[in-house]
């Protein structure tokens, strides 16, 4: 697998067939519900915030694989770390699905830039960022 666009649908494919941190938190967990009205992703968001940290975060909902793997790596790219810090990650999966330049996202993450190539495909990764984001408060 020496093509980064191979390494890249290995990524995302893994998460949507085992997507991580799958499920809900009960209360007082925040929750945001997210839909693509012109595809019918939805993403479900919850995260449990303590003193300025995501001490947890589950996403659920339903979508295409894209969309699935999106919040899986999400999910656990934010768990433990501040809520600045997840906004910051969100603002950035932005830019790079949106081909707009800005920090390169790191790790697993990185397989989502690869959505910028498929316009139509953006709105899916990018949609369990609006759900965090709001979740986030």
């Amino acid at each position: 697998m020496s093509d980064p666009a191979d390494l890249y649908r290995a990524v995302l494919m893994d998460h949507a067939r085992r997507p991580r941190r799958r499920g809900q938190l009960p209360p007082p967990a925040r929750t945001a519900d997210v839909s693509n009205a012109l595809c019918g992703d939805r993403a479900i968001v919850s995260v449990a915030v303590v003193d300025g940290v995501v001490a947890a975060v589950a996403c659920a909902g339903d979508g295409c694989a894209i969309s699935v793997a999106a919040a899986s790596l999400l999910a656990g790219a934010i768990a433990g770390g501040t809520v600045t810090a997840a906004r910051a990650l969100t603002a950035s999966v932005r830019a790079a699905v949106a081909g707009d330049g800005g920090p390169p996202l790191e790790g697993e993450l990185a397989a989502l830039a690869s959505v910028a190539a498929f316009p139509a495909r953006r709105r899916c990764a990018t949609l369990v960022c609006d759900a965090l984001d709001e979740a986030l408060g």
